[in-house]
């Protein structure tokens, strides 16, 4: 058999080759409550775990100050600026492997919110195929169902004719 690749089997619905499953399944992916939620959850699961990776490097601080005021000078007036500015590192080791435990847990967290949002859109894809297939089949079956019917009915007309002329008995018509 062909393996698929992974892009292959978030849209294996299209290998059915029908434009209007793959307009169902869109719609439902788009409007489908849940699947935003784990979406949502996937994101935020990324948010945390680049929160968690920030730990790692050093933090900066900057600040800066502007003052401006008037005063006279040997008796004539004048304005003083002042500037003050200032710059700040700070880095914790992770001697204990503190940070490193909180980007794992974070790493792990991301999987599993991964993990749920693919559970969720393989259901919910796996879903309305289902029942599209189930609507096709049972118009196939409606279909068949009326050819039998007329075919049935064409039988009827030549027994009837062949009841009319003599040729069969009553029985064979009824």
């Amino acid at each position: 058999g062909t393996k698929l690749d992974e892009s292959e089997l978030r849209t294996w619905w299209r290998t059915f080759g029908d434009g209007q499953l793959t307009g169902f399944v869109n719609q439902a992916v788009k409007r489908s409550p849940q699947l935003r939620l784990a979406a949502a959850r996937l994101k935020e699961a990324r948010a945390l775990r680049g929160v968690a990776e920030s730990g790692r490097f050093p933090t900066l601080d900057a600040g800066g100050s502007m003052d401006r005021g008037r005063r006279a000078t040997r008796g004539r007036p004048g304005t003083n600026t002042l500037y003050s500015g200032s710059f700040d590192a700070t880095w914790e080791l992770d001697l204990f492997g503190k940070i490193r435990r909180q980007v794992e847990a974070a790493d792990a967290e991301l999987q599993a919110s991964e993990e749920d949002y693919y559970d969720v859109l393989v259901t919910l894809t796996a879903e309305v195929a289902l029942n599209y297939v189930e609507v096709r089949a049972f118009q196939k079956r409606v279909k068949v169902a009326r050819e039998n019917r007329a075919a049935q009915r064409k039988t009827l007309d030549l027994v009837k004719g062949s009841f009319e002329a003599g040729e069969v008995s009553r029985l064979d018509l009824e």
